[in-house]
Order: structure tokens, then C-alpha cells, then sequence
């Protein structure tokens, strides 16, 4: 007798503890006011009950317990009432996912109009940057071009400069000999002007000398023939 109580006792407590937890399960619900219309939401379960509002199909509500047809709930703002279980579904009315698919589709087209504007501006950036390549590679090509002219041109002045410098080697030689003719020159008039002193002056010597010796000789002729 004691055993038997004993299990019954057991699974009274095992059904119990089912039942709890099936009322907290149900008491923690989240459930909506169901499609398209306004429910009554009033402060006791039946009809008799006084209306304190109407709630719209998109209003959320928090079951406390549920009675009969009648389910008591408690709304965002912390206010308690009852209302049809029948006007209740657990999942978001069809206006709250068209509204939310309604923004979704505002959000992708905002999206959108951002992607094309941002779209827009990279092609604008692009086509600066096309314009820049294509100034950069004019001015590379001219840059190119002027090297290769200097370069020609470089060439040409080495090539005129080293003959400079030949010249200027030659000229200097040139100067040299040609001085060292001067003072060769000079030193030929030198000798040349001496030596036409030295044929006067023997040549003067000459006409002394004979003009000494005629004049002895007609003094010496005029003694011999008196």
C-alpha cells in the first residue's frame, strides 16, 4: 500500500512538474494579433468585460495564461487584458512582413541608387584617370623625344668639341713655330743689318785705303818726276 502511494505520489509530482512547465512555456510566448482587422482587448475574459481598447493586427502581445477561448495578455507597454485566443497567431501578421519586406526593398533600392551614384563616380574617376595616362604618356613622348634630340645634339657637341680642341692644339703649334720664325727672323735681320755694316764699312775701308795709297803714289810721282 505504501509502494502504490508512493508512485502515485510520483507521478502526480512528474505531471505537475509537465504542467508548470507547459504554463511557463505558454506564459513566455510571444504571440500577434492576427490579419486585417481590430480585436477587443478587454479587462476580463468574456464579452461583458469592459473594452479598455482595440488592438490592430500588427499589436504584439505576451501570454500570461490562457482560459476557455480566452487568453490573458500583456502588451509592450506593460498593460494586462484579455482577448480571443482565436484572433492570436504566433508568427508576425502578413502587414508587419509585407511592411518588412516593404523597407527591406526601400533599403536594396537605396542600395541601389547608392551603387549607381558610387557607380557614376569611379566611371568619372576612370575617365580622369584615362585623360591623366593619356597626358602622361604625350608628355613621357615628348620628354622621350627631347632626350633623344639632346642626346643627338650631346653627341654632335662632343664631336665638334674634340675638333675644337684638335684645332686649338694645331693653332697653339702653330703660334709656337710661328714665333719661333720671328725670333728666327729677327735674329736673320739682325745678322743680315751687321753684316751690310760690316761690307760699308770694309767697303769704306777699301776707298780709304786706295785713296791713301793714290795719293802717296802721286806724291812719290811728283818727287821722281819734278
Amino acid at each position: 500500500m505504501t509502494q502504490v502511494l508512493h508512485r502515485y505520489q510520483l507521478i502526480t509530482g512528474l505531471i505537475l512538474l509537465f504542467l508548470l512547465a507547459f504554463v511557463s512555456t505558454a506564459m513566455t510566448q510571444t504571440m500577434y494579433v492576427t490579419d486585417a482587422f481590430q480585436i477587443t482587448f478587454r479587462s476580463g475574459k468574456g464579452k461583458n468585460f469592459k473594452i479598455l481598447q482595440l488592438l490592430s493586427s500588427e499589436t504584439r502581445v505576451k501570454i500570461i495564461k490562457q482560459e476557455d477561448d480566452w487568453s490573458q495578455v500583456e502588451l509592450d507597454n506593460g498593460q494586462t487584458g484579455w482577448v480571443l485566443t482565436r484572433y492570436l497567431m504566433k508568427g508576425p501578421p502578413k502587414s508587419i512582413i509585407i511592411e518588412r519586406l516593404n523597407r527591406e526593398l526601400e533599403d536594396q533600392k537605396s542600395q541601389i541608387g547608392i551603387l549607381v551614384e558610387e557607380n557614376a563616380s569611379l566611371k568619372k574617376s576612370n575617365e580622369e584617370l584615362l585623360k591623366q595616362a593619356n597626358s602622361f604618356k604625350k608628355d613621357w613622348e615628348n620628354t622621350r623625344r627631347n632626350y633623344e634630340e639632346l642626346l643627338a645634339g650631346s653627341s654632335e657637341y662632343l664631336e665638334i668639341k674634340s675638333k675644337y680642341e684638335n684645332l686649338k692644339a694645331d693653332m697653339q703649334l702653330l703660334t709656337g713655330r710661328l714665333r719661333s720664325l720671328q725670333r728666327e727672323n729677327e735674329k736673320l735681320q739682325a745678322k743680315t743689318r751687321l753684316y751690310w755694316f760690316l761690307s760699308g764699312s770694309l767697303v769704306l775701308l777699301v776707298g780709304l785705303m786706295v785713296g791713301i795709297s793714290l795719293g802717296r803714289f802721286q806724291r812719290r810721282k811728283k818727287t821722281l818726276y819734278p
